[in-house]
């Protein structure tokens, strides 16, 4: 008699491909972001895009947006 959970066929970790290149983004820097990025704190002040967690906040940021 097989059990149930021996007819699941469960993938094994190392089966996982990697992600692309082109999905991974860079953690946001540079010294306007950080710039705005303080102020935000220091008047206690939350944004959209950040809430949002915005994978384009460190070019806009940047920017000056």
């Amino acid at each position: 008699m097989t059990t149930i959970l021996e007819k699941l066929n469960f993938r094994k970790r190392h089966d996982r491909l990697p992600k692309p290149s082109w999905l991974k983004v860079k953690f946001p820097s540079g010294e306007r972001f950080h710039w705005i990025e303080s102020q935000a704190r220091k008047l206690a002040l939350s944004t959209v895009c950040e809430e949002a967690r915005c994978p384009n906040i460190g070019e806009c940021w940047n920017s000056g947006t």
